[in-house]
């Protein structure tokens, strides 16, 4: 892919295609792109330039003396245009922080940022070069040879030291997954599974069960604290939980604790969310005194929701 893309308008298309032809002598010619000859025909033109400008090193953007101005048929100016090729071509260069020059040709100026659509208006912060058409141009040219040589090796040995640096380092086993939660209280997956076939929950039932108490760690962060009446509570890691918010017993229930959630904002947010949750999306039935007891739902399939619960829990947790 090339490593130099030249964004120009038509009209600076003679001083655009005599920098593309001294890059490409310097830097080879599947280096250095420009849409007149770089698309095949068929190519859809936006994807193609999108494509090219995220993969590219450097842009250069070519300014004329009509560059800000210039209209189309119907009189708007281009620029004001959001699918304007240029305009795509800047935007998506700045948006992905690659390496932009501003190139002033014709005896143009750098346009202000008030000039420019809002998606634009950080290219005024670029420094630009000034390229003259006179005998000076070849010699303002071999300066910006050395400017992107000398990215290109700076580059080069970020590359080379990162290497060695991976070299000498013994390499590190990615991690099973996040950072799990604690087990404040052992619970005891004997006692459960035995609670648990006595009431015929099933092995499908308490497989699923279990892999919700691994998912709510894992993939939750949640501490599980395993209280009375064989009840695994989650949630002590939740910083904003006073005390754990939901839990599993041995009869296959998931259990509220509302009541473990008021004071501050946060809590009372995700209160409310929760129970939403609790009673749009399981069915509880609201009563008087809802937040204060301990309403359970007893799961028919347990397997086919510990999916909908976890994304639903992740989904209403704080950020």
């Amino acid at each position: 892919m090339p490593a130099i893309f030249i964004s120009y308008r038509r009209e600076d298309a003679n001083i655009a295609g005599r920098l593309s032809d001294r890059l490409k002598k310097e830097f080879g010619a599947d280096q250095v792109f420009m849409d007149i000859d770089g698309i095949e025909p068929g190519e859809d033109f936006v994807e193609v330039i999108e494509r090219t400008v995220d993969s590219s090193n450097t842009v250069l953007v070519v300014i004329g003396s009509n560059w800000l101005t210039i209209t189309d048929d119907q009189g708007q100016r281009r620029l004001d245009n959001p699918e304007d090729f240029v305009r795509l071509e800047v935007t998506t260069a700045l948006a992905k922080r690659i390496h932009v020059i501003p190139v002033l040709v014709g005896g143009s100026r750098m346009p202000r940022s008030d000039e420019l659509p809002e998606p634009m208006a950080v290219l005024t912060r670029r420094h630009a070069l000034d390229l003259p058409s006179n005998h000076l141009f070849h010699t303002t040219v071999d300066h910006l040879i050395t400017i992107l040589r000398k990215r290109e090796e700076e580059a080069r040995k970020r590359e080379e030291e990162a290497r060695k640096k991976a070299q000498k380092e013994p390499p590190v086993e990615p991690p099973v997954g996040p950072r799990k939660g604690r087990i404040i209280n052992r619970w005891n997956w004997e006692k459960f599974e035995k609670d648990a076939e006595q009431r015929s929950l099933g092995s499908e039932r308490i497989k699923a069960i279990r892999d919700f108490h691994d998912h709510l760690r894992t993939d939750l962060r949640a501490d599980i604290k395993w209280g009375n009446g064989q009840v695994a509570w989650f949630g002590a890691r939740w910083e904003f939980c006073s005390m754990a918010p939901i839990g599993v017993n041995s009869k296959g229930q998931l259990n509220f604790a509302f009541g473990n959630l008021s004071g501050s904002d946060v809590q009372r947010q995700f209160r409310e969310r929760l129970r939403k949750l609790a009673v749009d999306g399981l069915g509880l039935s609201v009563e008087e005194g809802f937040e204060r007891k301990f309403p359970s739902y007893d799961f028919d399939d347990w397997a086919g929701k510990v999916d909908f619960l976890l994304e639903s829990l992740k989904s209403i947790l704080p950020s």
